[in-house]
């Protein structure tokens, strides 16, 4: 049979509410990886006026992940669907009027519900991003370039605390909030723990060689966009508790993005899942947490390689923005549910998660039910299209 050429058309229509959270990081985190993947992708034209009213701003002063997405020349505003829908992709929140029963060639609905089963039908989960800040950062040449820099610092941990005390996570076990990991480490590992301030600071102990010690940058926005990704880069493990409201938070991405072994306690909130001393390593209470830390102290320089080869494998495979791409496009189904890690789900449902819940379960179980429903969908694609 003759392989049938993809035609790289993306429309998206964003029009429910929900999208218009987190400064504009949700529909960054849906058309950035097509966009990469060099689709021609085309924005239903209200998406800025309605961020604008949301954040009651201009259209000119909108948040920089809004600005950042719609700033990019390779994204096109329209205000209408195109005149062949059947080339192109429907990307969609709430079905919009005008388009939704267009012939597209295939339709994925963006939803945010990972703590249900989803039984029927096997959804995407849309790996959790890089900041749209950091996201010119994932081009190759830039990459690769920040990989093969030398590393300078054994553990480091750069970001904030403030805020970060509550934990929302019960299942399977609590997770160990951020400002709480910062301290324990401050308490148990007073000779091995270095707290500086910003970007300079890491800079000046950088300076004087190789640094064998865990390194906290407790200092929010010490550390200048522009420097982020290089100051990860100069890890050898880099220290991702969690978020404020969810675990997932943008360094662990940007830090196996470059090769910096990411110390967690969430590995299994990421499919495949992390795997402890192949691609991280992964803690759970305080004295886990210690342990593991003391670990990393440890390493020899050729365990290290191992685990920076593979985290970097892993992010290749599952973490690169195309990666969602190719998972669109390997579905036989033409009706697709893509979901998206929210910390408005997580601080609405946190209380529903559950073993069987998708972001635990994973979204590729194969139960007769999925199986059945797949069938039935082969059978209704075939009928459309004649075979």
């Amino acid at each position: 049979m003759k392989k049938i050429a993809i035609v790289r058309k993306v429309f998206a229509a964003f029009t429910g509410e929900a999208m218009l959270r987190e400064s504009g990081r949700l529909p960054h985190a849906v058309l950035f990886p097509f966009l990469s993947a060099g689709y021609d992708v085309y924005l239903e034209a209200s998406l800025p006026r309605r961020l604008a009213a949301h954040y009651r701003c201009d259209e000119s002063s909108l948040p920089d992940p809004a600005a950042r997405l719609l700033s990019r020349g390779e994204l096109t505003l329209t205000g209408d669907p195109p005149d062949a829908p059947q080339e192109f992709l429907y990307l969609y929140d709430e079905p919009l009027a005008t388009a939704h029963r267009l012939p597209w060639r295939k339709r994925v609905r963006v939803r945010f519900d990972l703590f249900a089963p989803h039984r029927l039908r096997a959804p995407i989960i849309a790996p959790y991003p890089v900041h749209p800040a950091q996201a010119d950062s994932l081009r190759p040449p830039v990459l690769e370039h920040l990989r093969a820099e030398p590393r300078r610092v054994r553990v480091l941990f750069a970001g904030d605390s403030k805020g970060y005390a509550r934990n929302r996570v019960r299942f399977p076990a609590p997770k160990l909030p951020r400002l709480d990991v910062l301290n324990t480490l401050r308490q148990c590992l007073p000779e091995d723990v270095i707290d500086v301030g910003g970007a300079q600071d890491i800079a000046v102990l950088c300076a004087g060689g190789y640094l064998d010690k865990v390194v906290l940058s407790d200092s929010g926005t010490g550390i200048p966009s522009s420097e982020w990704m290089p100051n990860i880069a100069r890890a050898d493990f880099f220290l991702c508790p969690p978020g404020i409201v969810m675990p997932m938070c943008h360094n662990l991405i940007e830090a196996m993005a470059v090769g910096t072994i990411p110390i967690l306690n969430y590995p299994e909130w990421l499919h495949p899942n992390l795997a402890h001393m192949t691609n991280c390593l992964a803690f759970g209470d305080k004295n886990d947490l210690v342990a593991k830390v003391r670990l990393a102290l440890a390493m020899p320089s050729q365990q290290i390689a191992e685990l920076r080869a593979n985290v970097i494998h892993y992010y290749e495979i599952h973490l690169r923005p195309e990666s969602l791409v190719d998972a669109v496009e390997a579905r036989e189904e033409r009706d697709i549910s893509m979901l998206l890690y929210t910390e408005l789900n997580m601080a609405r449902n946190a209380s529903k998660l559950r073993r069987n819940s998708v972001v635990i379960a994973g979204p590729g179980s194969n139960g007769w039910l999925r199986r059945f429903v797949k069938a039935v969908d082969r059978v209704f694609a075939n009928a459309r299209t004649g075979v």
